[in-house]
């Protein structure tokens, strides 16, 4: 009986340290899908389309899925090179997650593209 009470106290420095980094790794989880909320709240409020039509979106590679499944596309389409776009340039749309409101904005001086007609 002692030998188990000995092993049990053993164990408790162990279980208090997992304690910690569990409670510290879901504060981090539970902010960063605030910030995921934050972008889906940009999108919905600015129009997956109308960002679209300003160019294509350049937000971070940890970003992308979110992003897609946000404007309802595939991350294939968001992938940003800035080789091609030194080769190929065309309208980008610099997004940026911040913990207070993600923030969107045009990073050319060109004009938008037109967006394609709704039911067309």
């Amino acid at each position: 009986m002692l030998l188990i009470a000995i092993f049990a106290a053993s164990l408790v420095p162990a279980a208090h340290s997992r304690y910690i980094f569990e409670r510290n790794d879901l504060k981090r989880q539970r902010a960063r899908t605030a910030e995921i909320n934050l972008l889906a709240s940009v999108v919905h409020r600015l129009g997956g389309a109308r960002i679209l039509a300003c160019g294509q979106p350049n937000i971070g590679i940890g970003w992308q899925s979110e992003l897609a499944w946000d404007l309802g596309s595939n991350t294939g389409s968001l992938y940003f090179s800035a080789k091609y776009e030194q080769e190929h340039p065309h309208p980008i749309v610099n997004m940026y997650p911040t913990p207070t409101a993600g923030s969107s904005f045009p990073a050319t001086g060109r004009t938008p593209r037109k967006p394609p007609a709704v039911g067309a």
